[in-house]
């Protein structure tokens, strides 16, 4: 697998600084292409990757997405002020289960248009949230917001088996391909969510992913 394309990922709240280190010398040690941060780690994540080609990506409305607008797009610079050269916007779900698309596309062009030009720009769409419908025009809408990737999900959800016990909402490649089948090459799509086999990573990436963006990116690199 090309290092390139794999995002190496940090979410979990306990996680300390001394973590969030490790994450970034793994990640350069790997040379994968990007770490998925908190804002508040970007500073010292910098430092640590600052020889090397490993960019930022910061999280942005996490985990909910029920910032305003306005919240997103100052959130969204103040990452990139402060050295982030990606960031991800957790979309607003309960808009789009509202069918209030104008909202959705009010909410993604808003913070493209108050970053800099250079800055990659994705949305996390919760596809296990969402019907293909939505799916189908959410992802439309961000091609028309010249939105730069899609990520598929937070990888925070989960089912209940009958036992009530935690079962997690992998993403598959059925959720790439109609992604994929929608934006076509207009829209780079990152798939997230569970991601923790190699196998799984290359099916996702053969279903037309661009990026995986997984917490177990030693396993998939091994």
């Amino acid at each position: 697998m090309n290092s390139k394309c794999v995002e190496v990922r940090i979410y979990e709240t306990p996680k300390n600084y001394d973590s969030v280190k490790c994450l970034c010398y793994e990640a350069k040690t790997l040379g994968v292409g990007s770490v998925q941060i908190f804002p508040c780690m970007i500073e010292i994540c910098k430092e640590i990757l600052r020889d090397c080609d490993v960019v930022l990506n910061a999280l942005i409305s996490y985990p909910h997405g029920g910032f305003t607008v306005r919240q997103k797009a100052a959130e969204a610079r103040e990452a990139v002020e402060k050295g982030a050269s990606m960031v991800e916007v957790v979309v607003n779900t309960r808009e789009i289960k509202s069918r209030n698309y104008d909202y959705i596309y009010e909410e993604m062009k808003t913070v493209k248009e108050a970053l800099p030009v250079e800055t990659t720009v994705k949305f996390n769409i919760e596809m296990e949230c969402l019907t293909d419908e939505e799916i189908i025009e959410t992802a439309k809408i961000a091609v028309r917001a010249g939105i730069d990737c899609l990520s598929t999900s937070t990888g925070l959800y989960h089912a209940l088996d009958e036992n009530k016990n935690d079962i997690p909402l992998v993403i598959s490649p059925r959720d790439i391909e109609l992604l994929k089948a929608t934006v076509g090459d207009k829209v780079k799509i990152q798939a997230e969510g569970y991601i923790s086999t190699a196998e799984l990573a290359e099916d996702l990436i053969q279903a037309g992913a661009d990026i995986i963006s997984t917490e177990y990116t030693s396993v998939l690199m091994k």
